[in-house]
Parts: C-alpha cells; sequence; structure tokens
C-alpha cells in the first residue's frame, strides 16, 4: 500500500508541474483536484485488473508488480500522460520489490506465452467457458505450459472478460485459473531439490513411530483402530521415506480474443518456492506433521494473527 501510495503522490506532483512553468508554486485548485481523481481513478483500475494477471497460489509481490504492469498496458498502452507504470515501478523499486525473474527486463511486464503451442482439437467457444476445454488445452500442452503431469490438476475457474480504457479502447480475453497438488516423499522431495526442515523431517517420522506403535498395540489386543485414529494415523507405514508432504502450485491462462494464449503466468508445483513455503509453514505452525503424512492448515489472515499471538512454534518478527 505504501509503494502504491507513494507512486501515485508521485505521478500527481509530476502532473501537477507540467501544468507550469519551472518554478511556479500556485497552481488551480479545480484542475489539481481533477488530475488527482483520474489519476487516483486509473491506479484503482490497474490493481484491480491485476488480480486476473497474478497466479492464483504462492503469490509474491514481484508478482504483483509484474501483473499490474501487464493489466495496464495491455488496455492503456500509451502512458506518456500520467507515467503511471513508471511511477508505481520506481516506488516497488524504492522498497526492494522489482518485477518477477520472468517479465520482460525492460518492462517489467509478463513474457508472451509459449509459441509451439496445438490448437487443433481446441474449440473456441468452449475455451471461453469450459473448464474441460482448458484443461483438454493444458493437456495437449502440458510440456510447452510446464505444467505437471504427475501432479493433480484441476482447472478452477474460466470465464470472458471484457476490459474498456478510458479512451474507449476495449480489450476481450478469457481468464482461466487452474490449480496443480502432489503428495511428495521425503526422498522425492530431496530429488526435486525441495528442502524442508530437519525439525518437521523428525516430527515426522516421530509421528509415524508413534502411530505404528499404536496399530501394534491393537493388533495385539485382537481389536482394531477406531475411526478417529484410522483418519488421524493411517496409513500406518513401514519406510519412514513414504511418509508424504503437500506441495502445490496452479497458474493462470490468458486468451486473446481469436483463442490464442497471450499470457501464462504460473508457479511450479514443483518448483523453486515450495522450500520457503514449506519452512514459513512449518515455523508459523501451519504444517503439521502426522503419522500418515503432513498437512496443511488455512493461512487465513486471521489465522496468521492469532498463531503470532500466541507464539506458535516459532514466527518471524515482523515489526508491524
Amino acid at each position: 500500500m505504501a509503494a502504491v501510495m507513494n507512486a501515485f503522490i508521485q505521478a500527481w506532483a509530476d502532473r501537477i508541474a507540467q501544468l507550469g512553468v519551472p518554478g511556479q508554486r500556485r497552481f488551480p485548485v479545480r484542475r489539481v483536484a481533477e488530475d488527482g481523481e483520474v489519476i487516483a481513478e486509473l491506479l484503482l483500475t490497474m490493481w484491480s485488473r491485476a488480480l486476473d494477471y497474478m497466479p492464483p497460489v504462492h503469490l509474491e509481490f514481484p508478482d504483483a508488480l509484474s501483473a499490474a504492469l501487464t493489466a495496464d498496458r495491455e488496455v492503456r498502452p500509451d502512458d506518456s500522460r500520467y507515467q503511471l507504470r513508471k511511477h508505481i515501478r520506481a516506488s516497488f523499486v524504492s522498497y526492494g520489490i522489482k518485477p518477477a525473474r520472468t517479465s520482460l527486463p525492460s518492462e517489467g511486464t509478463w513474457k508472451p506465452g509459449p509459441e509451439n503451442l496445438t490448437y487443433e482439437r481446441m474449440r473456441f467457444e468452449s475455451l471461453r467457458t469450459d473448464k474441460d476445454e482448458v484443461f483438454r488445452f493444458l493437456w495437449e500442452n502440458r510440456k510447452a505450459l510446464e505444467v505437471r503431469p504427475g501432479a493433480y490438476t484441476e482447472v478452477l475457474s474460466v470465464g470472458p472478460c471484457t476490459r474498456v480504457g478510458l479512451d474507449g479502447f476495449t480489450v476481450h480475453e478469457t481468464v482461466a485459473e487452474y490449480f496443480q497438488m502432489a503428495r511428495l516423499t521425503v526422498g522425492e522431495l530431496e530429488t526435486l531439490k525441495i528442502t524442508v526442515p530437519e525439525a518437521y523431517i523428525r516430527a515426522l517420522r516421530e509421528e509415524q513411530r508413534l502411530a505404528r506403535a499404536r496399530r501394534a498395540r491393537a493388533l495385539a489386543r485382537g481389536g482394531s483402530l477406531d475411526a478417529l485414529e484410522r483418519a488421524e494415523h493411517a496409513p500406518f507405514l513401514e519406510n519412514d521415506d513414504e511418509a508424504t508432504t503437500p506441495v502445490s502450485g496452479g497458474g493462470v491462462l490468458i486468451f486473446d480474443e481469436y483463442g490464442r494464449l497471450k499470457f501464462h503466468v504460473h508457479n511450479d508445483v514443483f518448483g523453486h518456492r515450495q522450500s520457503a513455503r514449506l519452512r514459513y509453514l512449518w515455523e508459523s505452525g501451519q504444517l503439521e506433521a502426522r503419522g500418515g503424512g503432513a498437512r496443511t492448515w488455512g493461512a487465513r489472515l486471521s489465522a496468521i494473527h492469532r498463531l503470532r499471538a500466541i507464539d506458535a512454534r516459532r514466527f518471524p518478527a515482523e515489526g508491524w
């Protein structure tokens, strides 16, 4: 919010300076207010539209910045009047936030989607509204789009979108979001170079040991575990490396008015962000080791503040 507000103030101040001559300190109040209103509306629209250009999971500040720059450029290519994109980028950089690594270095906007895609078996009308059609597109182009076939994949939403600029310039797009999830053993995490805290691995193996001991006691009594115990500790594994940890990823597909892919913004379900994500979830008390594998708790803001208040496990200082 501070970065956006500082960009607003700087863009407004620069626009006011353009109204007069060098050294002028007094300006027409009505004109100043009108320009401030226009700039505020443009910024609000920019960030509202940016939601469609952000990955649905593991969002970071660089992603948000690139999404906003892309959303604004698509509808308002000419930014010479207020230079909002320049001011937004400079303000974010002053806070140590640069555009995403997968963006264009010169503009900070998302790179265009890959060109070597298959459209032969796609139906344009269905691609705008049908989740199954979008899934077929993903599967047909899974290699080019870097969609992992070994993970559960679900298309979350798909729908047409019409964006209209202040000058009447109209952009027709289709926005589709998909989600991927997988459960990986400790060995698979190591193979993919996804690191997890040693304390988490120890807790996971201890939970497995307790689960196997509980099963052994139940079988020795000639009985069986009740439904709650089965839900909490099954499966009872014989090999520590078979315990699984959930990882997730996903992306957003932006199609143009002709059904061709414009942008593919995604986070790899087996990618480099998983290590930092799992470490954060563990340290904030949102990743729990269980006998049959780990599970994560929903990271709602209310839960984050509650866990921080009770100092769950070890929450990094944040200086709010």
